[in-house]
């Protein structure tokens, strides 16, 4: 228990800048989002009425999941919340930055959601933010495992080194099964057993 404690603190001290730089492009990507679908620039908010089923407002989960009762869904949601964060790591390693589509689309679909809300305040606080709070530090936590990534394989194709000289898979394996994987079951378990009751209380 001491070593994996040592695994979070050492994680969270080396990536916190980083975090925090993904955490402000979150917020500037919900607010500019939200603003052209509020005032339906470009057509967005009558396109997204159109496209989008009537209860995409009322589940703030329906963007990511069909949920197949409470526990499927606890399965399906974590498992989805965690193959995205391999697969934002493992994009990274190709030297062509694709992984930074999953880094502005995960705000996007928030910013959206807000957008089509008639109350996004309430839309925020009780279907987003509960489980934000765990699941927004484990993308930003990918996000900065991506960039430093990607920034070395960088450095490596400049000084003519080996692809993936100097990566540390050990760590960042590490990191997915101790730090990631326990995140992305918290956040799995909010959002399918707490986030329905709050937006039924909101209702």
């Amino acid at each position: 228990m001491k070593k994996i404690g040592t695994i979070w603190r050492e994680t969270f001290r080396r990536y916190w800048r980083t975090m925090v730089i993904f955490a402000i492009i979150n917020v500037v990507i919900w607010f500019v989002v939200l603003a052209l679908v509020k005032f339906n620039a470009f057509g967005l908010h009558d396109l997204a009425l159109k496209s989008i089923k009537a209860n995409f407002v009322n589940d703030a989960s329906s963007h990511k999941i069909n949920h197949s009762g409470a526990f499927g869904g606890f399965v399906q949601l974590t498992w989805h919340n965690y193959l995205g964060g391999l697969a934002t790591v493992a994009i990274s390693l190709i030297p062509i930055p694709f992984w930074w589509v999953t880094a502005v689309m995960n705000p996007a679909s928030i910013g959206y959601l807000l957008g089509l809300s008639p109350i996004p305040v309430t839309t925020f606080f009780a279907g987003i933010f509960p489980h934000s709070i765990v699941e927004m530090p484990m993308q930003w936590l990918e996000f900065s495992i991506a960039w430093e990534t990607f920034r070395l394989i960088w450095q490596n194709i400049r000084t003519k080194q080996g692809w993936w000289h100097g990566v540390d898979w050990r760590r960042i394996i590490t990191i997915l099964i101790v730090v990631v994987l326990p995140m992305a079951i918290v956040a799995g378990a909010i959002e399918s057993f707490i986030t329905p009751a709050l937006l039924n209380m909101a209702k």
